[in-house]
C-alpha cells in the first residue's frame, strides 16, 4: 500500500514558470504554470515533445514548486498543462492542491482520459485533436459528453491547414458542442506561421460563429520553453 499523497510526495514534472496565459478565454492573464511529464497522444505538430516520455523531466514536490512559484511573483491563475496532465498518476491530488491555493485553475488537456469531477474554480481547456494531428484523434473526443456536464469547459481545437476545417465542423456537430464553448486556435510555432493561418481562419470563424484565440506566447517570445 502506497503512502498517502502529501505536498512532499515526489511527482514527475517538466517545468514550472510564471508567464501570461497565451490562449483561450483568459489569454493575456498572468499565470503560474506547472507542466507535468508524460503524454501518449502523439500530435505530429506538438511544440512540447520533450514532455512525452513520463520517465524524463525531473522529480519534485508540490511544496518545492509552490515555494518556487511564489518567488517568481504573484498570480491568481494557475495553469496545469503537459504533456497530457490527466495521464499523470497524481493528477487529481495536484488539482485538489491547486484549487485550494489559486483563485482560478485551468487544465490544458486533450481529453483522452475521462475527466473526473473538479472544484468550482477549476476549468477545462479541453483540446481534442483532428485527424491530421494524430492517429489517436478519436480518443480525444470520446469523453465529450462528460465535459459537457458542466459549464466549466471550452473546446479548444487546433487547426493546421484549410483541409482541417471540414473535419472540425463534422466533429463539433457529432459531439453537439455549443458554439459559445468552441475556441479555434491556429497551429504555429512562430509569429509568421500563426498570422498566415489567421488570414483564412478569421473569415471562417466569423461565418461559423466560433471564437478565434490568439497564441500570445508565440507572438511575444516564439517557440521557447518557460513562457
Amino acid at each position: 500500500m502506497s503512502p498517502p499523497f502529501s505536498q512532499d510526495t515526489p511527482i514527475r514534472v517538466s517545468e514550472w514558470f510564471l508567464s501570461l496565459q497565451g490562449e483561450g478565454p483568459t489569454a493575456g492573464v498572468p499565470a503560474h504554470f506547472l507542466r507535468l511529464q508524460g503524454c501518449s497522444v502523439g500530435c505530429q505538430w506538438c511544440d512540447s515533445k520533450y514532455t512525452w516520455e513520463p520517465e524524463k523531466g525531473e522529480e519534485s514536490s508540490l511544496r518545492t514548486i509552490a515555494a518556487a512559484l511564489a518567488k517568481l511573483g504573484k498570480a491568481e491563475l494557475f495553469v496545469l498543462t503537459g504533456g497530457e496532465p490527466m495521464e499523470h498518476p497524481q493528477f487529481q491530488d495536484i488539482v485538489a492542491w491547486a484549487s485550494s491555493r489559486w483563485k482560478r485553475v485551468e487544465i490544458e488537456t486533450s481529453g483522452s482520459q475521462r475527466p473526473p469531477p473538479v472544484p468550482a474554480n477549476v476549468n477545462w481547456n479541453w483540446s481534442p485533436k483532428l485527424n491530421s494531428a494524430t492517429e489517436n484523434s478519436d480518443a480525444t473526443w470520446q469523453y465529450a459528453s462528460q465535459f459537457k456536464t458542466t459549464d466549466q469547459y471550452i473546446c479548444k481545437v487546433v487547426v493546421d491547414t484549410q483541409l482541417d476545417w471540414g473535419d472540425l465542423q463534422l466533429r463539433l456537430e457529432r459531439a453537439h458542442i455549443p458554439k459559445n464553448h468552441v475556441v479555434v486556435m491556429a497551429q504555429g510555432v512562430s509569429h509568421e506561421q500563426v498570422h498566415e493561418r489567421y488570414q483564412w481562419l478569421a473569415p471562417l470563424c466569423i461565418q461559423a460563429g466560433y471564437r478565434l484565440t490568439p497564441r500570445l506566447h508565440v507572438d511575444i517570445w516564439g517557440a521557447k520553453r518557460g513562457v
